[in-house]
């Protein structure tokens, strides 16, 4: 078999979801039927087990959209492959071609929620992602709620669906090791009780009303802070002036883009971890959670019913009320937190990446029959 695997993602500098999802299911994939293809020589060692084709990517206006809709599918076509992966949504698969063509679907948040993402990328969606999923032989969804999506917003039938869920990997875990706990909180400056959100800071994510839910718990005493760790995405100025406005500046920390190795330190120093999203296609900071043997608050939403089970405790995304009840709750009760962490450590067994990988080869080997 020879299967190309678009890894455009790994050659960003920073991660980011898609990132994570690409270099976790190639670990587990088998090398001599695999050639990645990216756009530039990169140092991440998932490269070093697999053969690659570079295309590379020039600074022109949208140069990034030719390179995919033009000028990728006619090399892919000239390499005789056999099947192509997209792992981002919108892949080259504008035209027919002699390859098979599977893509990962992580979400329909720019659809359902177009206000809360730039023109440009509604722009891509309504064009790119459609134009995509109508010539593709498989859809990976990576939840039923995502599938579900699928079926009722884009009329996709059931049948080319495939649910592949994603996982946190190994690094992911509880921490025994007081003295590099200690020295995580000291290089952080995170010597104090905290609550964690981990997730980019957009409006569709929900951290305004994290903060105000978190308002309402320094109202009632509480002396932990919040800590929100993340990159800043679309909107976010509008999170910065509630926080001024409510006079939260010295309870709230922004840590900003943090490495991965870092992310486990995090949740294993929370004492709590808030994720009240609008709308997700997974929930993958859930399961990392979880795995870290942190309690999870999360939204009965979307996904996130799905990625918690019955080891979380749902609220509604739209009511900080019950958001700051929940917490509160969860900081007073040491014996239905031991309770949670215990669920919530069994719950994320189920998800591993490595089941994800072997499934997702599996596709390609049905596909391909």
């Amino acid at each position: 078999m020879k299967i190309g695997i678009i890894t455009d993602a790994l050659d960003e500098d920073k991660g980011a979801g898609i990132k994570t999802y690409t270099k976790n299911i190639l670990r587990h994939m088998p090398t001599d039927d695999i050639t990645l293809i990216h756009y530039k020589e990169c140092q991440e060692k998932e490269y070093a087990q697999f053969k690659d084709i570079i295309i590379p990517m020039k600074k022109l206006p949208f140069y990034r959209e030719f390179r995919k809709m033009w000028l990728m599918p006619k090399i892919l076509e000239n390499e005789q492959f056999e099947l192509i992966h997209e792992p981002c949504q919108i892949g080259p698969f504008f035209f027919k071609s002699s390859f098979k063509k599977v893509v990962t679907v992580h979400d329909l948040s720019v659809l359902l929620f177009p206000e809360t993402h730039k023109a440009i990328h509604y722009f891509h969606h309504t064009f790119g992602l459609k134009r995509t999923l109508k010539n593709v032989d498989r859809i990976i969804a990576v939840s039923n709620s995502t599938k579900n999506d699928l079926i009722r917003i884009l009329n996709i039938p059931p049948h080319k669906i495939e649910v592949i869920y994603e996982a946190a990997s190994n690094n992911y875990r509880v921490i025994r090791d007081n003295s590099s706990l200690e020295e995580f909180r000291n290089r952080y400056k995170l010597n104090f009780r905290y609550i964690l959100y981990v997730g980019t800071l957009e409006p569709r994510k929900n951290v305004s009303g994290l903060v105000k839910a978190f308002y309402m718990l320094k109202k009632r005493g509480f002396s932990h802070k919040l800590v929100i760790v993340g990159k800043k995405g679309w909107k976010y100025k509008q999170l910065f002036e509630l926080i001024r406005t409510l006079k939260l500046s010295k309870d709230i920390v922004f840590t900003g883009y943090v490495e991965e190795s870092d992310l486990p330190y995090f949740y294993n120093c929370a004492e709590l971890f808030v994720y009240p999203s609008r709308y997700e296609g997974f929930g993958l900071t859930v399961i990392e959670a979880m795995r870290c043997g942190c309690p999870v608050i999360t939204s009965n939403v979307s996904s996130l019913p799905e990625a918690a089970g019955k080891a979380a405790i749902l609220i509604d995304p739209s009511d900080t009320a019950q958001i700051a009840n929940a917490a509160e709750n969860v900081l007073n009760n040491k014996k239905l937190r031991n309770e949670m962490v215990k669920k919530g450590i069994k719950h994320s067994a189920k998800f591993s990446w490595e089941m994800s990988s072997k499934q997702t080869f599996r596709l390609y080997k049905t596909i391909l029959s």
